[in-house]
């Protein structure tokens, strides 16, 4: 006696069905072979018992549940394999990065990747909604903001564009270098540290640019020199953000990079 899965072809409301198995078809009868509280249907999964002749002498359905079961068995196997997979490729990514470029590189990126998206980067008293201290990845979109949103808190939730594409940049230089540049890894190491200093100047000199503009309108309106005046906007300004330490941090470790960057060149010269 054997017993298999098969899938039924045929069922046998117009005379005897049909079942395949193993690549095999066998013809049975309701009355004679068929074993279960519902009629057979088509593509229902069953299970066929064959004699020692390979003749077919029962067929019973295969409970729902235990098909649920079997394909969730499955598909968690399916998932543990490629996560397996997917690991023993991160593990060689990370072997190579480490023989290529040094543990202390890889901290250095690493640690730089959370201060720049989880860590507070510079306190905005000056967005309407009070005061609000955002990280590298929130003040991207406030950077990309046009016109007065640049003023605005609803502006933080908005898209970074092309800051955040810097940011990844800044990120993935060095490994990128690494990989399919390597003449090129001198000036990858600067990349994250010059992306830090693009933010702040570029908040300094847009904020100076508002700042103006406001002094222009006084200086109008109250009949002063409007140097006086930018200068007065300016200031105020200038006390109504803060660096946090999410800043200096990302400044000594993108510093750390480049340093690190200058004396790996050095030694391989």
């Amino acid at each position: 006696m054997k017993i298999q899965r098969g899938r039924i072809l045929r069922d046998t409301s117009v005379g005897l069905g049909m079942v395949a198995s193993e690549g095999e078809k066998y013809e049975f009868d309701l009355a004679k072979n068929w074993s279960g509280d519902l009629p057979p249907k088509i593509d229902m999964v069953v299970e066929i018992i064959l004699s020692n002749d390979g003749q077919l002498e029962l067929i019973k359905p295969v409970d729902v549940a235990l098909l649920g079961k079997e394909k969730a068995e499955k598909l968690a196997g399916e998932a543990q394999v490629m996560a397996k997979k997917g690991l023993g490729q991160a593990q060689e990514i990370l072997m190579h990065l480490n023989k290529e470029l040094g543990l202390v590189t890889i901290s250095l990126i690493a640690l730089t990747a959370v201060i720049w998206i989880f860590t507070p980067f510079i306190d905005v008293s000056f967005l309407s909604g009070g005061d609000k201290s955002v990280s590298m990845s929130a003040f991207a979109s406030l950077l990309n903001a046009d016109g007065s949103d640049f003023l605005r808190k609803s502006s933080l939730r908005d898209s970074g564009g092309i800051w955040t594409a810097m940011i990844w940049v800044g990120l993935l230089a060095v490994p990128l270098a690494q990989w399919f540049k390597p003449n090129l890894l001198k000036i990858a190491h600067s990349i994250p540290f010059a992306v830090v200093c693009s933010f702040y100047l570029f908040f300094y000199f847009r904020l100076r640019s508002f700042a103006n503009d406001a002094a222009e309108d006084m200086a109008r309106s109250l009949g002063v020199s409007s140097d006086l005046a930018v200068d007065e906007v300016m200031e105020k300004a200038m006390d109504s953000f803060s660096l946090e330490f999410g800043f200096y941090l990302a400044v000594v470790l993108t510093l750390g990079l480049l340093i690190k960057g200058l004396v790996s060149s050095s030694l391989k010269g």
